[in-house]
């Protein structure tokens, strides 16, 4: 079977049913069943990815449409709804506030008070473990790095500006597809954290805090890690199976079904397949688990931000 590279390369995603065909044409088993036995979702290999048989089509952030998300009056509301809550404005002029991590008392920021020590918890972890010489030797010192790690030291945030498709030409060269920041840059403005629980806790405190102040929400954000099963049967060789496991996930007040999944990474991308593989994993158990109405064919659409 294919050794699982060490470094991304295009046949990794394939895109198109051709693509896919040229990808998988040189592996040992036709399909999963002639595996001899399948990984986790968080194991899973190069082989087992291509016989899934998923194709990626990812989109770049300056083509994102909230459109394709949300209706316009969902969004209105969704807008309208956070211009009048007193808590969610004091959060955004946290930004500018130079807030530490370390800070006693704790400014109150209401309702996202846990949140915005939560990300600083996160963004504290970075700097302690990875700040050293060696690892700052790496990245070129441009005057965009020294100006995003002086903001970093102020407790300042960059947000990224909305970026039209008529306007890609004035991207800055060598910035990620994914990231706000350049490839070079992520090094030393988004080192790897100690633990992926931390980054994990502070986007499931901001998720939580953003859907319990709304009167009409049913749902909830779980922390607790969702078990998806994947289950294929076939007369010649019988059941395969998997299992792949969530970070979390968006819950009925009730009931465990499923309406989102999380899955965080201590780290960015870059260059490493095996995390939308185990993506594509989990999105398969998902669907195995719970398919789509009779008549709907199964669609796995998976935007990725960074």
């Amino acid at each position: 079977m294919d050794s699982e590279p060490s470094a991304f390369k295009s046949s990794d995603f394939p895109r198109t049913p051709a693509e896919w065909e040229k990808a998988q044409r040189n592996l040992k088993a036709p399909n999963l069943h002639a595996l001899s036995q399948l990984d986790s979702g968080s194991e899973i290999a190069r082989p087992q990815f291509l016989l899934l048989r998923a194709l990626w089509d990812t989109k770049k952030q300056y083509l994102f449409q909230i459109e394709e998300w949300l209706q316009e009056e969902y969004v209105q509301h969704a807008v309208s709804f956070l211009e009048g809550c007193q808590d969610w404005n004091s959060y955004l002029g946290s930004f500018n506030q130079g807030i530490k991590f370390e800070q006693r008392p704790f400014p109150s920021l209401g309702d996202f008070t846990l949140v915005k020590y939560s990300q600083l918890e996160a963004d504290t972890v970075e700097e302690k473990n990875y700040s050293s010489e060696s690892v700052l030797w790496l990245v070129p010192k441009t005057r965009s790095v020294t100006a995003r790690e002086k903001a970093r030291k102020e407790g300042q945030k960059a947000t990224p500006s909305k970026v039209r498709a008529d306007q890609k030409q004035y991207l800055p060269e060598g910035m990620s597809p994914w990231s706000a920041a350049r490839k070079g840059d992520q090094k030393v403005l988004y080192p790897p954290t100690e633990d992926e629980q931390i980054v994990n806790v502070a986007l499931l405190n901001f998720l939580t805090v953003l859907t319990i102040t709304h009167d009409d929400v049913c749902l909830r954000w779980c922390s607790a890690r969702k078990n998806l099963h994947f289950a294929c049967h076939d007369e010649k060789y019988g059941v395969v199976k998997y299992q792949a496991r969530t970070d979390g996930y968006l819950r009925g007040q009730r009931h465990s079904t499923a309406y989102a999944i999380v899955e965080v990474k201590p780290f960015i991308r870059a260059n490493k397949p095996n995390t939308r593989w185990q993506e594509t994993a989990q999105m398969a158990a998902w669907i195995s688990e719970d398919p789509p109405p009779e008549g709907e064919g199964p669609l796995m659409e998976e935007k990725v931000f960074q």
